[in-house]
């Protein structure tokens, strides 16, 4: 990926989650490459959740006004924060919570995201996302997720 970045943000959608009670954060961010329609990422959270993590659907491909949602690829990963570091790991976009968005293109599995030759692509939107974190995000997510 080459180009400079744009993170169109959006108030995130909060709400009680449906199995624990808890606080559920969910956000949908439109990311520009060189001033053009570049990808879309899905996120959420849920504070009381045991494992603490943030899920993540990456859509990569042809987001200009006349795509077609078979022109994109869908990542999924979840992502745990320790410490150190955050722990980003690949997983099957058809178990995701958004398996039924259509829009967001092919659903990769686990295999296929781990080979896949946009999955350098979907790695350093990973990164423009963590450093939005950096920028004071992280503490604002963490604030509104209860962490």
């Amino acid at each position: 990926m080459s180009g400079a970045y744009e993170i169109e943000f959006a108030e995130p959608a909060c709400s009680r989650c449906a199995c624990c009670g808890g606080l559920s954060v969910r956000l949908t961010r439109f990311v520009l490459r060189s001033q053009e329609a570049f990808a879309v990422y899905y996120a959420s959270y849920a504070n009381n959740h045991p494992d603490a993590e943030l899920s993540l659907l990456v859509s990569l491909g042809d987001w200009g006004d006349e795509s077609d949602p078979s022109q994109r690829v869908a990542f999924y990963c979840r992502v745990r924060s320790t410490d150190e570091a955050y722990e980003v790991m690949l997983d099957d976009a058809a178990d995701s919570e958004w398996a039924d968005a259509e829009i967001m293109g092919r659903k990769l599995s686990r295999q296929e995201a781990r080979t896949h030759p946009q999955k350098a692509d979907a790695l350093e939107l990973w990164r423009l996302v963590r450093g939005d974190l950096g920028r004071g995000g992280e503490s604002r997510l963490r604030s509104n997720w209860g962490r």
